[in-house]
């Protein structure tokens, strides 16, 4: 018959019921011990450099007498190449109804949308509606004088440049009228110490620059 005792609990060294020997208590094992490699020193974080100012948009100092500054040659420049794409773009007729309709407020199509405005150097406010058409097209259009001498050959009845001499110097001298009236048009603006071309001197107005409002 086995014994009920556990042995493993028995105080002496054997069993009161069937004599056997006590059985020790089981020891635990150790557990193995691993040398922890040594940790390097920490080193300290170096500063951070300062971070750069932002760059603040400074705007101009505006023209005396005015609330805005004078815009730039660079911007009067992008302005009459988006009035060119706009007038291909438009076909012409979509360019003349918009610029139209804006040239009450001294404005072109263009100058709308980079928000550039005709001023009056003498009324010292915004070029009204004929006012923008004396500058944008009556001064303009006299360049077409030069084309007169051309145009009396015409109602002559003179058609052709064979044999018609004073028919193809009218029409010559006028394209070369108008030619040179359009470069010294858009030249004068970098020569003006007001950015002026030459419709803005002989009509007296400066173009503003609205978009630091």
């Amino acid at each position: 018959m086995a014994c009920t005792f556990n042995h493993s609990l028995i105080g002496s060294n054997f069993c009161p019921s069937c004599g056997a020997p006590a059985t020790p208590p089981p020891q635990p094992i150790p557990v193995q011990q691993y040398p922890q490699p040594p940790m390097a020193p920490m080193q300290p974080m170096p500063p951070m450099p300062p971070m750069p100012p932002m760059p603040m948009r400074i705007p101009p100092t505006p023209l005396e007498g005015y609330a805005f500054p004078l815009a730039s040659r660079g911007k009067r420049f992008g302005a009459l190449m988006l009035d060119l794409l706009l007038l291909f773009c438009t076909c012409y007729i979509g360019w003349i109804i918009w610029a139209l309709i804006v040239w009450k407020d001294g404005q072109s199509p263009a100058k709308q949308i980079l928000k550039m405005r005709i001023y009056g150097t003498e009324q010292g406010r915004p070029a009204n509606w004929a006012h923008m058409a004396i500058r944008s097209f009556l001064i303009p259009q006299t360049v077409n004088i030069a084309f007169l001498p051309f145009w009396i050959s015409i109602l002559n009845g003179s058609t052709s440049f064979e044999g018609d001499y004073y028919f193809t110097f009218g029409y010559i001298f006028g394209v070369l009228i108008s030619m040179a009236y359009s470069i010294t048009e858009y030249v004068t603006i970098f020569t003006s110490p007001l950015n002026q071309r030459l419709s803005d001197r002989l009509a007296k107005t400066v173009v503003l620059d609205e978009s630091f409002r």
